[in-house]
């Protein structure tokens, strides 16, 4: 019985160190990261939203909390109040001047971790990573980011020491970013706050097989050059289309857009039958390429329409000029049905006028 006793009281003995070292480990130091209100007064920019992607959320990383002892296993550390107390430090920190551009703040990485040194002294390391995006009319544009490993020394004990450090180090990320803002506000595209349209007339220096539109240059039987369809009962076929240039330039923030109009005809792709070249028929082609203009002013007119933004314009002039296609298709295939290919003199005289109306109206011919 003495025997056994002993050998109970013995590894009771033994077992408390271990049971202690445990439990500090399971411990977590808390940092009160004290708010540092508008400390950033950007010029360019307000922050609208800070997402916090970090793995783990649930601690910094590990700090050496006490002096001298035989222990030297970390604690684990966290901010008091977590990672809502974080998001609201780097909201908080940038002065909110809603005018401006809206800016969100991605929290990659942001960690702590010390190690012990001798005569009581800590080193640690601090290290973040932050990017930046626009708020833009869909989605979020990016812009930039800051990653920063800081080292530093303090004399072993609370966790809160550290304080200073921590929120040097985030706000020095919200600094940079600024700077960043003011140095490429005018000259990057993805910052430019408006886009502002001109258009032009396209026309070619010398004319080949590919004739763009002009009033004072109507077709004649001359441009057909193609060879005439077997399968088609009509007299004569054009073929004419739309493109456009686009030319892009950036001014003080402003993307200037310069479209320019090519309603075209290739003249390789268009013929008469022989023994067909009459005016009538002439005009009636002549007609197509009318419509084809008016297509081009109206795609002119739904840009003008849908104040385009910095960020979309591109995809958005794409989306009108689909448009514009499919309503030639639609347009050139109802006045062939309507006026039976020029058969029907009613319905051909009642587009003749119908389209020198808008024409005219639209300034393009007088």
């Amino acid at each position: 019985m003495i025997k056994k006793l002993s050998i109970l009281i013995g590894f009771t003995i033994i077992s408390m160190p271990v049971l202690r070292c445990f439990a500090q480990q399971q411990n977590t130091a808390l940092i009160n990261l004290k708010a540092n209100p508008s400390i950033v007064k950007p010029n360019q920019f307000y922050v609208k939203e800070v997402i916090d992607s970090r793995k783990n959320k649930t601690a910094l990383g590990k700090v050496q909390p006490y002096k001298g002892g035989t222990i030297t296993l970390p604690y684990n550390t966290n901010l008091k109040g977590g990672s809502a107390v974080l998001s609201a430090f780097v909201a908080n920190s940038v002065y909110a001047d809603k005018e401006r551009r809206p800016i969100i703040v991605t929290i990659n990485e942001l960690s702590v971790n010390e190690e012990p040194l001798t005569a009581g002294a800590v080193k640690g390391n601090i290290k973040i990573s932050l990017s930046f995006a626009l708020q833009g009319r869909y989605s979020a544009i990016d812009l930039s980011s800051y990653t920063s490993s800081t080292t530093f020394q303090r004399p072993a004990g609370s966790p809160q020491q550290i304080e200073p450090i921590l929120s040097k180090t985030i706000t020095n990320g919200l600094i940079f970013f600024d700077n960043w803002m003011n140095t490429n506000a005018g000259n990057n595209i993805k910052l430019a706050t408006a886009v502002k349209l001109s258009f032009a007339n396209y026309q070619d220096k010398t004319e080949g097989d590919t004739i763009f539109y002009r009033p004072d240059r109507p077709l004649t039987w001359d441009d057909f050059t193609g060879q005439p369809s077997k399968s088609l009962k009509h007299a004569a076929e054009i073929f004419s289309y739309i493109g456009y240039d686009q030319d892009v330039d950036l001014k003080n923030g402003v993307v200037y857009v310069k479209i320019s109009l090519k309603p075209w005809v290739a003249k390789s792709a268009s013929w008469v039958q022989a023994g067909q070249q009459n005016n009538y028929a002439l005009n009636h082609e002549q007609r197509h390429f009318d419509l084809t203009r008016l297509v081009a002013e109206h795609f002119k007119k739904r840009l003008y329409d849908l104040k385009l933004a910095p960020d979309t314009f591109e995809g958005e002039i794409n989306m009108a000029y689909l448009d514009a296609l499919r309503e030639l298709n639609t347009i050139q295939k109802q006045y062939d049905t309507e006026t039976a290919h020029a058969r029907n003199t009613g319905e051909q005289q009642r587009w003749n006028d119908r389209i020198d109306k808008e024409l005219i109206s639209a300034g393009i011919k007088s």
